[in-house]
């Protein structure tokens, strides 16, 4: 019971030193720019086609940019919580009993629960638009869709720890969303090449979800978490 209390206790503290006003303005900031993309979108849809081809139409229209933007709040905000001046607090919990190890997983955690109240902000304004324009019909698939972009961004925000961990510059967040821009156009390489890429790289249908083997794909975010916690722990 002790020990889940100073779990708790870790969390409350990572998001009152990780997330300042500077995170909660990017979070504010991507959500307006997104539901002012959705009415954009939904407004160019030819609505006399019916609800089925509106919603179909949106959800090509929308879904790459929802995916974008999910990853690029993922990889700013793993990336930033752990440079160096943002990771200075470590010494003061040390010194309190806290091992290095529970600090970092604790931190993860926060941070995914973090990045997870943005994933469903965005969820909720990209129905928001579609809602107020006259029809409600909504495909199944699209929950599919959803859940293969929480995988995906949870992906990319622990490559982008890594490289933090690395090279302690934000710079470095560039390269994952490179990658992600990469992984839009690997099923126009060569097929066996492709193959291989998507196993490792998340890698969309045309449908946007995951072509990717999703059981690879939570494998290696298993792996980042394990690799990134030794890096961490013995890195000085």
């Amino acid at each position: 019971m002790k020990r889940k209390y100073q779990i708790i206790k870790l969390i409350k503290c990572h998001f009152n030193f990780c997330f300042s006003k500077k995170s909660s303005i990017l979070l504010i900031s991507l959500l307006v720019i997104s539901t002012i993309y959705n009415f954009i979108v939904i407004d160019n849809i030819d609505e006399s086609l019916g609800s089925n081809y509106l919603f179909q139409g949106y959800l090509e229209s929308t879904l790459s940019f929802f995916n974008f933007l999910s990853i690029l709040f993922s990889i700013i905000v793993f990336s930033y919580s752990f440079l160096t001046k943002q990771d200075s607090y470590l010494s003061y919990l040390i010194g309190s009993r806290v091992t290095k190890l529970a600090y970092f997983y604790t931190k993860i955690v926060a941070i995914i629960m973090y990045s997870l109240l943005f994933f469903i902000a965005l969820i909720i304004s990209f129905f928001i638009p579609f809602f107020i324009k006259k029809t409600l019909y909504i495909d199944s698939s699209v929950v599919l869709c959803f859940f293969d972009a929480l995988k995906v961004m949870i992906y990319y925000g622990l490559i982008s720890l890594l490289l933090v961990l690395a090279f302690d510059n934000m710079y470095v967040a560039i390269i994952p969303i490179v990658l992600f821009i990469f992984s839009t156009n690997i099923t126009l390489l060569e097929e066996k090449l492709s193959k291989i890429l998507s196993c490792i790289i998340p890698v969309y249908s045309e449908s946007y979800l995951l072509i990717s083997p999703k059981g690879v794909i939570i494998t290696i975010i298993m792996i980042l978490v394990i690799i990134n916690g030794i890096y961490y722990y013995y890195r000085d």
